[in-house]
């Protein structure tokens, strides 16, 4: 199945997702500002790309689930950039994850990357 340009997998069929491509995408799709995130958007952005990957991949030869995990691995040059404690905090982190907003975010937005 072929995946997008920011999502490849590793010899060890892990899932590695590169930010420097993916962020960018998925930032500009919830119109968030590229340049200078914060932590609540950066983690919006690491939240939507595991969603994609998991509608991606399910009930294709590509799923390694039930039988083994699904591993997904963030990579990226530039680590600085996409590192949550260089930014604001916005919402935080915890708003995006614990509160559920990421998936929200997700739903608005899948169609866009």
């Amino acid at each position: 199945m072929p995946f997008p340009n920011w999502l490849s997998k590793d010899t060890h069929g892990a899932f590695v997702v590169d930010a420097d491509k993916a962020y960018p995408v998925i930032l500009s799709a919830m119109g968030a500002s590229v340049g200078n995130p914060d932590q609540y958007q950066l983690e919006c952005a690491y939240q939507c790309a595991k969603l994609k990957i998991q509608d991606l991949i399910t009930g294709t030869a590509d799923d390694p689930r039930p039988a083994n995990p699904l591993v997904i691995v963030v990579d990226c040059t530039n680590k600085i950039m996409w590192k949550h404690s260089s930014h604001a905090v916005g919402k935080g982190k915890t708003a995006a994850t614990e509160g559920g907003e990421a998936r929200q975010v997700y739903a608005n937005i899948k169609h866009l990357f």
